[in-house]
């Protein structure tokens, strides 16, 4: 390739990456234009968002796109909206969609992140995403201070540690301390830590934490406002499907699901069978990897939401900031096992007899 041939072929590029970033702008100011937000009007509550008095009205705006700029077969790249290898976007002012009791009124936080939506299995994820074999774990399940580094510190929320597990992180804005993902319905999920540092539903006196054993008042949603202006949940809540889930431009690819922060989707307390997860079907971070896919799971004990940015190892040791944890023990686990192992001997002399 001669000189003028080289610099035509950058001016290209150049040009096209320029027609890619102002459609995928042309998209999102779409998406934003037809999601102005909900009104809301709420009954009952103590204090308005606008800290005014009731009765309540406020809006609540969410959103999220699922897109990505792929090779076709023809040598053109091309804008889609494709779940394998999408750039997740999700933005929302993180107002509730429903009533709410705070004495402090929340604020709006703007948040607004884009990373891609990790979705493959771990045999796509080999052979096609070397990001994701380059990860490690950041924490150590045998050891007591990493435990605790983990699941009693929110240190790891900040951007610096998603962006070295998934680089294609990126802030545009918003208030994100302690926040590891985002509900269906816009509302940001916190760790299962309350500000004060321990286990927001069964405090423990922790460390030099003064105020660790002390409660934050929560709502029926198990929501607050209380330290820091903005309405976050702390588990699982009840009051997220009220009003449906977060609008999307491709549901099937992106997955109607919470999603945490570092591109990984968020599951409910509940596994397919009906029943609750337990310790030792669990990592330190709370993730599970079902057919392959890594998800993190929202469990009924510490640390209920996203524990570390996983996948993570196995947690053999308890941590010291809580009075509800579980660990998977040896006689537990071997008991998932026999039990495992005498379904499937009953489901095989069904099916041959």
């Amino acid at each position: 390739m001669d000189f003028s041939a080289k610099i035509l072929w950058v001016n290209n590029q150049n040009a096209l990456s320029s027609v890619i970033n102002r459609v995928l702008q042309n998209v999102w100011t779409e998406i934003i234009n037809l999601k102005t937000g909900n009104a809301f009007i709420g009954k009952g509550m103590t204090v308005c968002p606008d800290g005014s008095s009731p009765p309540c009205q406020w809006v609540r705006k969410t959103v999220s796109s699922c897109s990505s700029v792929e090779q076709t077969s023809n040598g053109q790249r091309d804008l889609q909206t494709k779940g394998s290898n999408a750039l997740l976007r999700i933005k929302t002012n993180s107002l509730p969609n429903h009533c709410f009791s705070s004495v402090t009124p929340p604020k709006q936080n703007e948040i607004d992140f884009q990373v891609q939506f990790k979705n493959k299995n771990s045999l796509t994820r080999m052979l096609l995403d070397d990001s994701e074999n380059d990860q490690y774990n950041q924490f150590n399940g045998n050891s007591q201070f990493s435990v605790n580094m983990a699941l009693c510190d929110d240190l790891w929320t900040q951007s610096g540690y998603i962006l070295q597990m998934n680089p294609s992180y990126v802030e545009y804005s918003g208030n994100y301390d302690g926040i590891v993902g985002i509900a269906l319905n816009g509302i940001p999920i916190h760790t299962g830590n309350s500000e004060y540092g321990s286990d927001v539903f069964y405090p423990k006196q922790f460390g030099s934490k003064v105020y660790s054993h002390k409660l934050i008042k929560l709502d029926s949603c198990l929501g607050s406002a209380e330290f820091s202006g903005y309405y976050r949940y702390y588990a699982w809540s009840p009051c997220i499907l009220p009003s449906g889930p977060i609008k999307s431009r491709d549901v099937q690819e992106c997955n109607n699901i919470p999603k945490s922060r570092d591109g990984h989707s968020i599951l409910g307390p509940y596994k397919r069978d009906g029943t609750l997860w337990q310790p030792c079907d669990i990592d330190l971070c709370n993730g599970v990897e079902i057919a392959g896919i890594y998800y993190y799971v929202t469990t009924m004990f510490h640390p209920y939401t996203v524990g570390c940015w996983g996948p993570g190892p196995k947690k053999t040791i308890s941590e010291e900031c809580s009075n509800n944890v579980k660990v998977c023990s040896s006689g537990s686990f071997l008991k998932s096992w026999m039990e495992l192992i005498l379904f499937v001997s009953i489901l095989v002399y069904t099916i041959l007899n």
